[in-house]
């Protein structure tokens, strides 16, 4: 659970093809824990088994908190140089600590009760699989810093079980139950304020830059979405290429909606007149609505809806959009459905909660205009895959004399 959760973190608090040293942290953490085991066997006899593995099961569930604490106030430096490994190999130092304390508890249990062997495996593997489902559950309920306390609280009621093998050790024990209570208190306390937006505890150090408190936060297994900005506040429009005869005097209402902090679409501002946003005629990415009148249009990443209101306003005859992620959708049609101007209400306008590649093979309906519009993200995938290689991006110019020139090319994905 706490592997999976770290591949989540590093994702936000450095870059996504950071987030898999996660795995790397763990594999070291429980190796250095197990060949702890082997190198001192004259002090982790099968005697005291029972009282290693409640002091394992205490000093992880303590460990878990303060490892997440420090590496918050790590600051990630992106440069080239030698504070960025310095930053970067402390943080893989602080963070593998509570996995060597479940190496030894693993190996402990594995080597010290060898006619159980078996039975003990096969229930190893289940807590691992009870792990990965009880974090997507948990972070979808939840914040990342929440689930951090879950974890060390889960890992204390583990110290209780192990310390009621024990006759005696009754400062062990209230050391397990005192730490399972405030774990348990605090993750309570922080998962009720982090509901109302408000966190006790919460990452703020991001991507080498300190992150101000947003609008709204929400985080899932793969991903964390924030919204930020001032919804009463006029603003230039963001545009992927705006034309510059676009009169940029002219402002709306917006508000950021990011993805693991860098990722980013826009929230606009819409109370059903379509007149206001003109300057999505003058946005490169909307060039197809020019050449295909009364569409049916299919949007990948509906995102915070800007190509959705991009077909309205070219008077398109329908707009099917998909999106994989249930909290973008909520944000755009619930939370800020007043901002937005509830598009899922709009009888033009149906959107497909699904993974577009899997959702578009089922479709048999056939479409007048496709638009994917950079949809590529800079967030950790929960699967892992490509998480060391570039999705397929385009890089558009336009220039003063009109024109649009394609630079560069990348499809290694």
């Amino acid at each position: 659970m706490l592997e999976i959760l770290l591949t989540r973190i590093f994702s936000v608090t450095m870059w996504y093809h950071y987030a898999f040293f996660a795995i790397s942290i763990a594999m070291f953490g429980m190796t250095a824990g197990a060949l702890a085991v082997f190198l001192f066997p004259d002090f982790f006899v099968s005697q005291n088994a029972s009282s290693h593995l409640a002091w394992g099961s205490v000093l992880f569930s303590i460990s878990v908190v303060i490892s997440f604490l420090t590496h918050l106030c790590i600051p990630f430096v992106p440069d080239f140089s030698v504070l960025k490994f310095y930053s970067l190999a402390l943080t893989c130092l602080i963070i593998s600590v509570p996995f060597i304390f479940s190496g030894i508890c693993v190996c402990l249990v594995l080597t010290k009760f060898p006619r159980q062997v078996s039975a003990l495996y096969g229930v190893d593997l289940l807590g691992s699989a009870f792990g990965c489902l009880a974090l997507v559950l948990t972070l979808d309920s939840t914040d990342a810093a929440t689930c951090v306390l879950v974890i060390g609280f889960l890992g204390s009621f583990g110290a209780i079980l192990f310390s009621r093998c024990l006759e005696n050790h009754s400062f062990l024990k209230w050391a397990a139950i005192a730490t399972f209570i405030f774990l348990g208190g605090f993750a309570y306390f922080n998962a009720v304020q982090a509901a109302y937006q408000t966190p006790f505890l919460r990452i703020q150090w991001v991507k080498a830059k300190w992150e101000e408190p947003g609008i709204y936060e929400k985080w899932n297994s793969y991903s964390r979405v924030r919204v930020s900005g001032n919804p009463e506040i006029l603003t230039q429009p963001n545009g992927w290429g705006l034309s510059s005869t676009y009169p940029l005097t002219k402002g709306i209402r917006q508000l950021n909606l990011d993805i693991d902090v860098v990722a980013a679409t826009i929230l606009t501002f819409f109370d059903g007149d379509l007149s206001k946003l003109e300057h999505l005629k003058f946005d490169v990415t909307n060039f197809v609505h020019y050449l295909r009148n009364q569409a049916k249009v299919l949007v990948i990443g509906a995102g915070g809806g800007r190509d959705i209101l991009s077909a309205l306003l070219f008077g398109q005859n329908s707009v099917l959009a998909v999106e994989m992620n249930n909290h973008i959708l909520d944000i755009v049609n619930y939370i800020f459905g007043d901002f937005t101007g509830h598009l899922d209400k709009n009888p033009k306008v149906s959107f497909v909660n699904d993974e577009a590649r899997s959702y578009i093979s089922r479709l048999s309906e056939k479409f007048d205009i496709v638009q994917i519009s950079l949809i590529d993200t800079w967030a950790a995938t929960a699967a892992g895959a490509f998480v060391l290689s570039e999705n397929s991006q385009t890089e558009f110019y336009p220039f003063l004399d009109g024109t649009l020139r394609i630079t560069r090319v990348k499809c290694t994905d």
